[in-house]
């Protein structure tokens, strides 16, 4: 048996959610997703991938926790990011063990984001069979305007948190440079594109876009929840992201065989970050 741990925002989740179910086919083991120490960060995403996906009955999602216990989770995450850094435990798996200690027949905790290619080894066809979007999210506005666009950009701004100081010391924070030259690409490969801004911080990316968006048609999409977000950036044609799992997987799971995807060369600060991170596919333009 596995429990594999969900937290984060979805795109950190869907890497969490993918990695186990390979980690499963090494390891002939089942799986069971565990929810609770989401509750246990300051700051906790409320979206989970259950209420954006359908996924089969014996998919099990545990997400029972009561606020009494939130300092005891804590000291979880606390532990277990100690077991992460040391590699400490014969039974604890992240990414530094995940490859030894998958052919080991014990049961495993999996912990940790498990953003890298490696740990993605399901075909993109075989992914959009799992990962079916509930029907619901096929009848919210502006679902039909971006599906029937075919020339649809989305554009998504990452503000908010990753312009706290703690945050912009890991994450490089795009400028308006970026934009620029991403949209310029787009404009270049596609007549006439209409681009529409997913963005968690509206206030933040008007004025990035002042300067870059002037004759260009666009629009502001902020649905109700990320879900909604995820879902109407998913179906658009083209995509500029940020250095952002959720934009990374919107982008990624979109079927659209033709699609442009303009991502940032670099993610973080730290160059050896940068050196190491492998998120990027061959295909995608980097600027």
């Amino acid at each position: 048996m596995i429990k594999s741990y969900l937290f984060g925002g979805i795109g950190n989740q869907l890497f969490q959610y993918v990695s186990a179910l390979y980690l499963a086919d090494l390891s002939k083991k089942k799986i069971n997703f565990d929810y609770s120490l989401i509750y246990g960060f300051r700051s906790y995403h409320k979206s989970k991938i259950y209420d954006l996906f359908n996924f089969k009955k014996n998919i099990v999602f545990n997400n029972k926790f009561k606020i009494k216990y939130k300092f005891f989770l804590q000291l979880k995450i606390y532990y277990f990011n100690l077991m992460k850094r040391f590699n400490i435990s014969k039974s604890f798996i992240c990414e530094k063990n995940f490859f030894y200690l998958s052919k080991k027949n014990i049961k495993f905790q999996q912990y940790g984001y498990f953003q890298d290619l490696k740990f993605i080894q399901i075909k993109l066809s075989k992914l959009q069979k799992i990962l079916v979007f509930k029907k619901k999210f096929y009848q919210i506005k502006n679902y039909k305007k971006i599906i029937n666009n075919k020339n649809s950009v989305s554009i998504h701004i990452r503000g908010g948190d990753y312009l706290w100081q703690k945050s912009s010391k890991k994450y490089l924070v795009l400028n308006e440079k970026y934009y620029k030259k991403a949209i310029f690409f787009i404009k270049k490969k596609i007549k006439s594109p209409f681009f529409y801004i997913f963005t968690d911080d509206i206030k933040y990316s008007s004025l990035l876009l002042k300067k870059v968006l002037k004759k260009e048609k666009f629009q502001f999409i902020n649905d109700a929840t990320d879900c909604h977000d995820f879902f109407l950036m998913s179906q658009c044609k083209n995509f500029i992201i940020s250095n952002s799992t959720f934009s990374w997987w919107a982008s990624y799971l979109s079927s659209n065989k033709k699609k442009i995807i303009v991502c940032p060369k670099k993610w973080f600060m730290n160059d050896t970050d940068n050196i190491n991170n492998n998120l990027i596919l061959k295909s995608w333009i980097k600027i």
